[in-house]
């Protein structure tokens, strides 16, 4: 219990020291009174209608300005989904093992960078939906056929959907019940959710590929693949040792006709699928289901091997592996993010600024530029904007903290400038 006991005072503590940060900005202004309907359709918030429509929204209403109530909720949503893999395995195999899986998921490094930014409740919410999903297919599919627990299932799989795509890999399961159970195969509840997710989980990518460009461009190919690979698990033969033991365990599995023990190898591939090919955009947090599932995987199979043949082996190997994983949090990001928490820098700054508009109401534009760093050309060209403009979400932090009549730009030629202001190490200065 100590790793959860540390690990929830990291979460509670970084609450209080982290702030909003860079598109955190964008989305509290953005949302701050409208929600955006047509967003449902038209895909210009990328199909997150629930975590970021709603999740913004709602969170301008009953949070906003503070950013700690921001981080408790997903806290919430970090425990929620870890009791949600306590659940699954104490239903599985037993309460130890339950306890467990909902310590793997809670203190992983992954789940760690998950929370650190607010607007990565996307990925959180996405998590619990799939555990949510998973847990609810589990139980309902072994249930008598009803349009109730069809409907159940789908909205589930819908606002996990609405709140990342990653939700789509969740169809595995259905398909692979279907597959491996021959008993499931004569009932329609996974046929019909099947059907009707698979639906949905085409218009979601059918909308979604046309913006996959820029920063999300995608390249089918093995040198990406490789590299996608060498990142998540810090190298090639990491990545090797991963797949191998990926089959091996999916193998044994089936064997002992263990078939949901199966799948969680399997899900571990599936839910790398989604941001297996892209160029650039690669973050630890994005392979957070796709570890979960891999060592919920690698549980299972020690619990039905180890058992009743070494139960003391079994606890031993399962601490250990929680462990490790807790250790490994500790190493790098909770130490980095406690001595570097995002938004510090930003909360300063917007601080600042609201002393300087109070003592200088008559100022009506504010100009930004980095210390040190060349401006634009007299002659209009147009240089790009510097890292230290996007994470205030290109003014939108000043506009919506500070004063939403004035305006907040960058120091170029032709620019308006009432005040000039320079960023230095983070830190906002005025300029006489």
């Amino acid at each position: 219990m100590i790793p959860a006991a540390y690990m929830a005072f990291f979460y509670m503590n970084y609450a209080q020291i982290g702030w909003f940060y860079q598109d955190d900005f964008t989305f509290l202004r953005r949302y701050n009174h409208a929600i955006y309907w047509w967003d449902i359709l038209s895909f210009e918030n990328f199909g997150r209608f629930f975590s970021r429509n709603l999740y913004w929204y709602l969170g301008n209403e009953f949070f906003s300005p503070n950013a700690l109530f921001f981080y408790f909720f997903n806290f919430s949503c970090v425990v929620a989904t870890s009791f949600l893999a306590f659940f699954l395995f104490r239903r599985e195999h037993d309460a130890f093992i339950g306890t467990a899986a909902g310590m793997v998921y809670f203190t992983m490094p992954a789940t760690v960078m998950s929370y650190i930014w607010i607007s990565n409740s996307q990925h959180l919410l996405g998590h619990f939906f799939v555990l949510l999903f998973v847990c609810l297919y589990q139980r309902l599919s072994r249930a008598q056929d009803s349009v109730r627990n069809v409907i159940a299932l789908c909205t589930v799989f819908l606002l996990g959907l609405s709140s990342n795509i990653f939700m789509s890999m969740a169809l595995s399961l259905v398909a692979w019940d279907l597959i491996t159970d021959p008993v499931q195969r004569k009932k329609r509840i996974s046929y019909a959710v099947l059907a009707i997710s698979g639906l949905l989980s085409v218009f979601f990518f059918v909308k979604l590929s046309k913006a996959a460009a820029g920063s999300y461009s995608t390249k089918i190919s093995w040198d990406v693949l490789l590299e996608n690979i060498r990142f998540y698990w810090q190298s090639s033969w990491n990545g090797l040792l991963w797949l191998i033991a990926v089959a091996a365990g999916a193998l044994v599995s089936i064997r002992r006709k263990q078939y949901f023990n199966a799948w969680l190898f399997l899900a571990s591939v599936a839910f790398f699928m989604p941001f297996a090919f892209f160029v650039q955009q690669r973050y630890l947090q994005y392979g957070s289901l796709c570890y979960l599932f891999f060592f919920l995987g690698i549980f299972a199979l020690l619990a039905d091997w180890l058992k009743h043949r070494a139960p003391r082996v079994l606890a031993a190997s399962v601490c250990l592996i929680v462990f490790i994983g807790f250790l490994a949090s500790l190493g790098k990001p909770v130490r980095y993010f406690l001595e570097h928490p995002w938004g510090a820098e930003q909360r300063q700054q917007v601080s600042f600024l609201k002393q300087f508009n109070r003592a200088h109401p008559q100022a009506m534009h504010y100009c930004f530029w980095p210390a040190g760093q060349k401006k634009a050309a007299d002659d209009g060209a147009q240089a790009p904007a510097p890292l230290e403009w996007w994470l205030v979400g290109f003014g939108d932090a000043f506009a919506y903290f500070v004063d939403a009549s004035k305006t907040y730009a960058l120091e170029r030629p032709g620019v308006q400038c009432d005040a000039r202001f320079e960023f230095e190490d983070g830190v906002l200065r005025h300029i006489p």
